[in-house]
């Protein structure tokens, strides 16, 4: 029968070319205009309430404070990671 492989060969480099002719001749050119549509109005922003006074307060259930515990465990030993890129490429 003989060796395939040219005939292979050949197929896909004029696929190939048929392919990059398409691409090139479809440059997404297609010649239609839009036009944007205005923007959705937007709503002006309200302002936060004012938290309430301490006699508005009155009859609501607050959570009880609790301190912090201000000891820290002590530092790990060893090299700490660091968030900071050292690299200067952007």
């Amino acid at each position: 029968m003989g060796d395939r492989r040219p005939g292979l060969c050949g197929l896909v480099t004029i696929l190939a070319i048929l392919l990059a002719i398409v691409a090139v001749a479809d440059n997404g050119d297609t010649r239609t205009v839009r036009t944007a549509s205005p923007p959705a109005p937007v709503a002006p922003a309200t302002a936060d309430k004012p938290a309430p006074t301490l006699a508005e307060a009155k009859g609501i259930d607050f959570e009880k404070f609790t301190k912090v515990d201000p000891t820290l465990p002590p530092v790990p030993a060893g090299a700490v990671k660091s968030s900071r890129s050292t690299s200067s490429s952007i």
